[in-house]
């Protein structure tokens, strides 16, 4: 909602018909449907969709949904949620090949778990105006590592996705939309 907001084109697809009825009540175009399946490409208008992020519970989905839409609409707008490592020692980013999934989302930590807990914890989705005197060094000051950078707002129908390999690379006048948890009430102490 926060990127439509900004007439950013936003479609979900889920296979699970109450979070699709959730996401339009909420005002999110929504579709059900098994992002997989070859209906799919019949009932969605792909053409406008610049990007595709692949956020599912379940790290080989979102490697096929990636690796399907990275063919189908030639882009490397392709992300995907750090996939949960199955052996220990192995970063998120090595638990799947490269050539087998999506840019990695937001932050290395980023996981589908990860992000849960953190909602269930009272996050939110916020954003920052940096044209407004608010700086990346305020950013990290008030939040640290209790943020998540998800995408930045380049002006009207634009957003980029921060994902592990560029991060969020802020521009003056851009909006950087978040998950935050509780904002420090000083440098390395979170207020409670």
């Amino acid at each position: 909602l926060k990127l439509q907001a900004y007439k950013v084109h936003v479609i979900l697809v889920d296979s699970n018909t109450q979070n699709v009825d959730i996401a339009q009540r909420s005002g999110l175009r929504a579709h059900h449907g098994n992002i997989l399946a070859d209906y799919l490409l019949e009932e969605i208008d792909f053409s406008l969709i610049g990007k595709v992020i692949a956020v599912t519970g379940n790290d080989e989905v979102n490697s096929l949904a990636a690796i399907r839409f990275q063919d189908l609409l030639s882009t490397e707008e392709v992300y995907q949620l750090p996939p949960t490592p199955k052996r220990e020692g192995l970063k998120p980013s090595e638990a799947v090949s490269r050539d087998l999934r999506g840019h990695i989302l937001f932050t290395p930590f980023a996981t589908f778990e990860e992000l849960t807990s953190r909602f269930r914890q009272g996050a939110e989705i916020r954003e920052f105006d940096l044209q407004q005197g608010y700086t990346c060094d305020t950013f990290s000051e008030d939040y640290g590592d209790t943020a998540i950078p998800l995408f930045v707002i380049q002006g009207e129908g634009r957003a980029k996705v921060v994902n592990c390999e560029t991060g969020p690379d802020l521009k003056e006048g851009e909006i950087l939309v978040c998950m935050v948890g509780r904002k420090r009430s000083t440098p390395g102490k979170v207020e409670v």
